[in-house]
């Protein structure tokens, strides 16, 4: 009978897990480069130990950003900058580099293309700089003032197996084994924003059923508590 208790309460703490990413992922809809969250069960590494209810043991619990893309818009802003495809762009910040699909960028008091963190963008020769607002970004990543390329975008993906971590502000954490896409699978569009592959109307489907299957199962709890009280309460007492 306990059993039962454990089960319920073990499936309810994964349910409150769904709806605080669910939840995440509605408050971020309208991030631009945004990628939704999804929940993702793994066995647990040597020395690591799963989440216990009782006798039962849970699979280690990660979420792991989607990656199919989203609709881009025009923005006509210049430093604005979107991904067509597979790859992220590449910044720098805080002594590490981050990947990320936010392309909101834009020239700060020294030339260099920042975000709204002040985070530079990066290019194959390093921080890109621009000494001038007639700059352009072609599809593949060149960067042209005055009719010459003065660099070339970093694009890159994790390489197959690598997992990104999340580093905040629409930034991940950039793994040590990445993949460089080629000009076919990767186009950069100046003057275009990507929005978030958020599914508003998905994602509040996903919190609803995660809210009455977490529902039910409280309620099942509850009926198992009040048979194992009869159990021990009125069988015992019989015998």
């Amino acid at each position: 009978m306990t059993h039962g208790i454990y089960s319920a309460g073990s499936a309810m703490a994964l349910l409150e897990l769904r709806q605080e990413i669910t939840a995440n992922n509605l408050a971020n809809a309208a991030t631009p480069g945004f990628r939704r969250d999804v929940l993702a069960a793994r066995e647990p590494a040597p020395g690591e130990k799963g989440l216990r209810f009782g006798p039962l043991t849970l699979p280690v619990l990660d979420t792991r950003p989607a990656l199919e893309g989203a609709p881009i818009v025009q923005t006509g802003n210049e430093g604005d900058l979107a991904i067509s495809g597979i790859g992220f762009f590449v910044t720098g910040a805080d002594g590490g580099e981050f990947l990320t699909r936010a392309g909101a960028f834009h020239r700060d008091a020294d030339g260099f293309l920042v975000n709204e963190r002040g985070d530079r963008l990066l290019g194959r020769a390093g921080t890109v700089r621009v000494d001038s607002d007639a700059f352009q970004i072609a599809r593949d990543g060149h960067v042209v003032v005055r009719g010459a390329v003065i660099d070339t975008l970093r694009i890159e993906s994790p390489a197959p197996g690598s997992a990104l971590r999340k580093a905040g502000e629409g930034r991940y954490e950039r793994p040590a084994a990445i993949a460089v896409p080629g000009p076919a699978d990767a186009a950069v569009f100046q003057g275009y924003l990507e929005k978030s592959n958020v599914d508003a109307i998905r994602e509040m489907i996903s919190l609803i059923d995660a809210f009455r299957a977490y529902e039910a199962n409280a309620k099942s709890i509850q009926t198992e508590d009040h048979l194992l009280d009869k159990a021990v309460n009125e069988v015992g007492r019989v015998g």
